[in-house]
């Protein structure tokens, strides 16, 4: 490296002293670049890919910062604000679109089902917190705790990435209460992260999902169990899992006690809080059509459980005030 920059150094012409500097830089940097190489970076990142429109963005501010220190009156100052102005706003619009791409072509690793001998639900929704907690925090550094990117981003990032790795397989879920209540408070407590909602301020759990036009995790896994459903529906009778669905055991008998939930019950409950009538099975033909009672009833069902969460909290407001 070292006979590379002698031999440059002696073919430089310059006319000025700022000219010689510029040639001596540009050389070191050159020598450099050939001798030793760049690291190559391990993970992508926004300015990586939009090189050319931010150093556009920047030449323009940097233009206009020249100016000033040539004269410095009101209008190449104002100049000057607007040129900066542009500039973060340019980056920042960048930097969310490119977000934006990546929560649209990233491919989920995260997936794959825990089965166990009594078929119980509680290893597997563990199992998904577990995953959903990780990818929430491999995003932190790089996308949730960025204060360049919008909520907006943030949130559409959450609903493109973690919550899928949550929520995978939930089509054919029995949950039970408790599991609900598992996948809500992680539901919660990643969209305050994400609002920056702190527990002093007594924000009620709808209102986050207000602020984050999100809806509730029994919500989700409601459209999922029926737009399943629908699927199946929809199937040659031939098929394996309508058979399952719609099939009756010919002989046996169960254990005492309370029957396990199966998906069946979960799909019928489902069917009666959003308000399908009997004629529910001629409307999956049409997917369009189901899909459209599917938005229905998710619209219907919110707003049931919002009524419900509501007068919950009405309630304990009255217990507290009977007790002073």
């Amino acid at each position: 490296m070292k006979e590379e920059i002698s031999a440059n150094l002696h073919d430089l012409a310059a006319n000025t002293l700022e000219d010689h500097w510029q040639s001596i830089r540009q050389t070191l940097q050159d020598a450099t670049k050939d001798t030793v190489g760049f690291l190559k970076r391990q993970h992508r990142d926004w300015f990586d890919e939009n090189n050319i429109p931010i150093t556009s963005a920047l030449k323009q501010k940097q233009v206009a910062f020249q100016e000033v220190l040539r004269d410095d009156t009101p209008t190449s100052r104002q100049k000057y604000r607007t040129a900066r102005n542009n500039c973060q706003r340019e980056l920042t619009r960048l930097q969310n679109q490119w977000w934006l791409d990546r929560a649209h072509e990233i491919e989920h690793t995260y997936l794959g089902s825990d089965l166990t001998d009594d078929n119980d639900l509680g290893p597997e929704i563990k199992e998904r917190i577990s995953r959903a907690a990780f990818t929430f925090r491999s995003l932190s550094t790089g996308c949730f705790d960025r204060k360049g990117l919008s909520t907006n981003t943030k949130l559409t990032v959450y609903k493109a990435i973690v919550l899928p790795a949550l929520l995978y397989g939930s089509e054919t879920w029995p949950t039970l209460a408790h599991h609900l209540s598992m996948l809500e408070r992680f539901h919660q407590r990643s969209l305050r992260q994400l609002l920056k909602i702190k527990w002093w301020q007594y924000i009620t759990n709808t209102e986050v999902l207000r602020k984050a036009k999100c809806t509730t995790i029994k919500t989700t896994i409601r459209t999922n169990h029926l737009r399943w459903l629908g699927h199946v529906c929809r199937m040659d009778d031939s098929r394996i899992p309508k058979q399952l669905l719609f099939g009756e055991l010919a002989q046996g008998t169960r254990a005492r006690g309370r029957p396990k939930k199966r998906y069946k019950d979960c799909a019928k409950e489902d069917l009666k809080i959003c308000d399908f009538g009997e004629q529910w099975y001629e409307e999956t033909a049409d997917r369009s059509t189901w899909r459209g009672r599917l938005r229905h009833g998710k619209e219907l069902s919110e707003t049931k459980l919002a009524q419900r969460r509501e007068a919950r909290r009405l309630r304990r407001h009255i217990r507290a005030s009977n007790h002073q």
